[in-house]
Formats: C-alpha cells, structure tokens, sequence
C-alpha cells in the first residue's frame, strides 16, 4: 500500500524552487517526507537508467541523420533517410525525458519508435541491394574513377571487360547489406524488446509510490 503520509504542505518554495531545487522544493516538509522522497529517488534508479539509453539512442541517432544530411548532394537518397533517423532521435530523446516523469506508455512508444528505426535501415539496405545488382552504387563510382571510354581505350583496356571483371565481386555489396539487414532485425528487434518489458517498472513504482511523491517529482524531475 502506498504511504499514507499527508503531502507537503503549501509554501512558496515548492511552488517556486529555488536555485537549489532539492532544498528549496523540501522546505517546511517533515522528516518522514523528505525520507519518502529519497526513498522515492532510489526506487526510481531503475527508471532513470531506462531513461539514460533512450537519451543515448536519441544522440546516436542523431549524429547519423546529420550524416545522412551532409551526403545529401552526392546521394539525394539519403535525404529521406535522414528525415527519418531525425524523427526516431527527436522520439527517443522526448521519450526518456518522460520517462524521469513516470510516463506508463513511454516505454511502448521507444519500443515501436527501434521498429521503425528497424524500418528505415533496412529499406535503405534494400534500396542499396538493388542499385548494386543493376550496375550502381560501388560499380559505377568504380567506372567513374577509372575516367571515360577513351581513356579507357588508351590505356589497353575495355569498360565492358572491367565490367565484367567487377562482376564477379558484386556479391560483396549484397552481402554487406544483407549483414546489415540481419543485423538491423537482431538489434533493434531486442532493443524494442528491452523498451517493452520495462513497463512493469513503471507500474511498480507507481503503485507503491505516494502521488504525491509522484507529483512531486512529475514537477521537479530528478
């Protein structure tokens, strides 16, 4: 059951915190409160680190959709893409700051955002799949290197002969997106697990945690 101690008393201080949050928020609160408080924040530590991986997969993701933007001009592909991982950073980050606040549906909400992470990643590896295997992506950056036809011709060689030449290597861009793909449903598929089955965490606390406890905390997040 949860402590059936009275909540704080009305005052100016935790209305209003101070530069010091902690001491002006628990201004004029008895012992047995400022305990249930810090009682509170311990059972809490479980959350808070649930919170501090949904900030580190907002960060992550979001130094890749800045990567995806700075190579928009070179692959305008990656422009949607970046877009996307943009929008699961911004999720992930909005997530766990509700999650300091106890919200009971934002670990499902960080759960589907890895599918749709999960999503994006693998279209892209499938779009790359495709381009490789009609003559794109590595063979033609390859071709364009090697400079044009002429060149080419001068030098004792034949675009159609290194073509075929690459040929016989094209597997390795398909299997390295095909890693990627299988890789992609093993980690984000457990991450969303993971997300997922931390709601009972959530619902613990705040069953044998005081509202008013949980207010409290709602309004000044640890």
């Amino acid at each position: 059951m949860a402590d059936p101690s009275p909540p704080p008393p009305a005052n100016p201080e935790y209305r209003t915190p101070g530069p010091d949050v902690s001491a002006a928020a628990t201004a004029g609160m008895t012992l047995d409160q400022i305990t249930a408080i810090k009682v509170a924040d311990l059972r809490a530590k479980k959350i808070r680190r649930i919170a501090g991986v949904a900030f580190g997969d907002g960060i992550m993701t979001a130094f890749f959709a800045f990567t995806c933007f700075l190579c928009v001009f070179s692959d305008i592909v990656t422009l949607p893409l970046g877009i996307g991982l943009a929008y699961v950073a911004w999720t992930s980050l909005r997530n766990a700051s509700a999650l300091k606040k106890f919200d009971i549906k934002a670990p499902r909400r960080l759960a589907i955002n890895q599918i749709v992470l999960a999503g994006l990643i693998i279209l892209y590896s499938l779009y790359e799949m495709w381009v490789n295997s009609h003559g794109g992506g590595l063979e033609a950056s390859i071709m364009s290197s090697l400079g044009s036809s002429a060149e080419l011709q001068q030098a004792g060689l034949s675009p159609e002969d290194i073509r075929k030449q690459l040929d016989e290597y094209r597997w390795i861009p398909l299997a390295l997106y095909g890693g990627v793909i299988g890789g992609t449903v093993v980690f984000q598929g457990l991450a969303a697990v993971y997300y997922y089955s931390r709601t009972h965490i959530i619902e613990e606390f705040l069953e044998i945690t005081p509202k008013w406890v949980v207010d409290f905390r709602r309004k000044i997040p640890r």
